[in-house]
């Protein structure tokens, strides 16, 4: 991502951030789709990384809701649960959503600190980003799936002994303490991870493949199969996807039609650019292109037209349909326009 389009979008978005830090998503209710909450942990807790207690089925969006919904979290114990913050006068997602400073009464001290072990792959290992980012949906396939899990330890330690307690929670997590499998994100049609997106294209020519699922606002039907054309996307058309985030749900409805500059960082946040998860690279062969001092390029909007000014504060990686995700929202809008 060059600079230039780092700028144009600085402005464009300077509107919608909120330089407070406190943002909210306003979701209309202009489709079939089911609303609801979906997920489920198992979390592991250990005060000394050999000891461990289980905590089954916790309903939760993400790694930190499941640890705040077991008992171990007490009132003062510190968990930076911020899924936004400030940086540089803008509100951006926090990359250290999730990390744990306090818990079941016990703060970080010296080289003691509360460590996270995550079940990922079908192997136990410790985890590499703070706990919000570990989501339990056998759709999330950033870095291969390294960060999809339904099963989270904390333990209080010494991280030098991360391999020692790796060795007692595999021991100890067998049985009726077993891993726990991935939440399936189904595609019932009105579904939970039902999402329907707005999409217009009225500035270029498109390169479409493939058929699709879209939705008639008119007379709320579904039609599958559906082969678009340039004249639909100028028209503007309402597509179909599922997922368990806006981003997996726009994948599933475009297919290879839309290409992520990155699959490797689960982290949404705006500073990280092009390596931010669901940062769009092109929809329909379409990217950012500049001419002059006008860019051209895909907006996201959190309503179904007329969007007005309701620019999205975030990439489209940051929101999902679900209702107990961090930022909810299922009317979202892509328009690939110029300015």
């Amino acid at each position: 991502m060059n600079m230039e389009k780092v700028k144009i979008l600085s402005v464009l978005f300077a509107a919608a951030f909120l330089v407070a830090g406190i943002s909210f998503v306003a979701a209309a209710d202009d489709s079939d789709a089911a609303t609801g909450l979906a997920g489920e942990f198992n979390v592991y807790y250990s005060p000394d990384g050999s000891a461990w207690t289980t905590y089954s089925a916790v309903s939760a969006y993400n790694a930190v809701q499941a640890i705040e919904a077991t008992p171990i979290y007490v009132t003062g114990d510190v968990i930076d649960d911020a899924y936004t913050i400030v940086v540089g006068g803008y509100s951006d997602i926090n990359p250290d959503y999730g990390t744990i400073t306090t818990l079941n009464g016990t703060s970080n001290s010296g080289s003691n600190t509360w460590n996270v072990l995550v079940y990922a792959n079908a192997v136990w290992d410790a985890a590499t980003v703070a706990a919000g980012w570990y989501l339990p949906f056998d759709d999330y396939t950033v870095d291969g799936g390294a960060y999809a899990t339904a099963n989270v330890a904390v333990w209080y330690g010494d991280v030098a002994d991360v391999e020692t307690a790796l060795d007692y929670i595999r021991d100890y997590a067998t049985g009726d303490d077993a891993p726990i499998d991935l939440t399936v994100v189904d595609h019932t049609e009105s579904g939970v991870f039902e999402q329907i997106f707005y999409i217009q294209d009225s500035t270029a020519t498109p390169t479409i493949t493939g058929t699709f699922t879209t939705y008639d606002t008119t007379n709320s039907t579904y039609s599958t199969g559906v082969t678009l054309t340039a004249t639909d996307l100028s028209n503007g058309v309402y597509v179909v996807g599922y997922g368990h985030d806006s981003a997996s749900a726009l994948q599933n409805a475009l297919g290879s039609n839309l290409v992520y500059d990155n699959n490797t960082n689960p982290i949404p946040a705006y500073v990280n650019e092009t390596t931010a998860y669901g940062w769009i690279d092109t929809i329909f062969g379409l990217g950012t292109v500049s001419s002059g001092s006008t860019y051209t390029y895909w907006s996201l909007y959190t309503a179904y037209p007329p969007v007005g000014s309701n620019y999205a504060n975030y990439g489209i990686g940051a929101y999902s349909e679900l209702t107990n995700a961090p930022m909810f929202d299922d009317t979202l809008s892509l328009i690939y326009e110029s300015t």
